[in-house]
């Protein structure tokens, strides 16, 4: 794998789980599923199905991945009591074995991740103002909405499981187009690394997200998915998000 896609992967991978965990329910119907399906020819390759037991939350309880079978193959739970920007998460890769976790000691994370039956490494993470943790960075995108509405390019620091570190990311407005043809009213942000990563970020491909304006939901997310394909190797997807009824 090159070190464009090894780079795009790995912020891809953590960025979409990220963005995806919106607030979903524990009860039997999800309110939000991601349709995910290649950007090459449209097929699709998952879903992810959201749950949460508190229609106020603005974080998921817990997140399905499945094959269009319906084989489960990543699961996920998530508990933003703490701060729904740095939350403490649990991730299974049921096919890999691949498993991560965050737990929150307070003034410092604790983040263990695992590769396949290799063993635990672990490291603490102190935090700051601008640190976001997977599904912490949609209401990240929230907390800066109008900065964003502006034109102004906000940036973080973003979590990344498999480096057991941070990177620097940007994200700002950018040309609706560039959404997947998705209607020209909703808000298109893209995300670029940031800091020193901006001298090599002509390797990095851009991850592209669509949020409805009025509701400020994430419409479509569009960039190097989070899971690998059977072979292992990165995929790069389109995701559609399904609203329920009752989706506050």
């Amino acid at each position: 794998m090159s070190s464009k896609n090894r780079f795009s992967c790995r912020v891809g991978q953590w960025l979409i789980a990220s963005i995806a965990a919106l607030a979903m329910p524990l009860q039997a119907q999800p309110w939000i599923v991601g349709d995910a399906a290649s950007a090459d020819n449209g097929e699709l390759l998952y879903r992810e199905i959201h749950y949460r037991s508190d229609a106020s939350a603005s974080l998921s309880e817990r997140v399905e991945y499945v094959l269009p079978s319906g084989e489960l193959i990543v699961e996920k739970t998530l508990n933003g009591a703490r701060s729904s920007i740095t939350p403490e998460v649990e991730q299974n890769d049921l096919r890999s074995g691949t498993r991560f976790s965050i737990s929150d000691s307070g003034d410092s994370l604790d983040a263990r991740y695992r590769r396949g039956d290799q063993g635990f490494e672990s490291r603490r993470i102190e935090k700051e103002e601008r640190l976001v943790v997977d599904a912490g960075f949609d209401p990240y995108v929230r907390a800066n909405w109008q900065a964003l509405r502006n034109g102004e390019t906000i940036r973080a620091e973003f979590f990344v499981p498999a480096r057991l570190d941070t990177i620097k990311i940007s994200i700002r407005e950018t040309d609706a187009e560039q959404c997947a043809a998705l209607e020209s009213s909703a808000l298109c942000l893209v995300v670029r690394p940031a800091g020193i990563l901006r001298l090599v970020g002509w390797l990095v491909e851009p991850l592209y997200l669509a949020y409805e304006q009025d509701s400020q939901r994430l419409l479509m997310y569009r960039g190097i998915s989070n899971l690998l394909d059977e072979n292992g190797q990165s995929q790069n997807v389109v995701i559609r998000y399904r609203y329920s009824n009752t989706a506050g």
